[in-house]
């Protein structure tokens, strides 16, 4: 995208929350000052703040470290789910990797995928596989 903006192909960016912009404020604020240098400006709808309108950076600077926080904070909370639900042993897989389905809760072996997973992991790691 900055390739783009640099190739004057984007002359506006709009992105939902500065969270999803730059993960962190110093990676926001090296963007966003990039970007200016070249004309691009950026709009974030939830903190509705419009860079080709700020006067100056201490706003974007007070929000980005809030959302960075905010993103941490979230992070955390799932990591924190996800374990307890695994130590209750009831974690389920939503999207369970190719060569499984998740049936009632549990990992079972698509055999009709079994093949594929072989070729694949014998090319990457150059070693017999055998399915139980």
């Amino acid at each position: 995208m900055i390739r783009d903006c640099e190739n004057v192909r984007i002359d506006f960016i709009i992105t939902k929350s500065i969270s999803r912009f730059a993960r962190n404020t110093t990676d926001c604020l090296e963007l966003v000052r990039q970007l200016l240098a070249i004309g691009v400006y950026i709009y974030f709808e939830k903190e509705n703040l419009n860079t080709g309108d700020m006067e100056s950076e201490p706003m974007l600077s007070i929000l980005s470290g809030f959302a960075a926080e905010e993103s941490t904070s979230i992070s955390q909370n799932t990591t924190w789910s996800i374990s307890k639900r695994f130590q209750n042993g009831n974690y389920i897989i939503g999207s369970p990797p190719y060569g499984y389905a998740n049936v009632n809760g549990e990992l079972v072996i698509i055999p009709e995928e079994v093949e594929v997973v072989k070729r694949i992991f014998q090319s990457t790691f150059q070693v017999k596989v055998e399915v139980l």
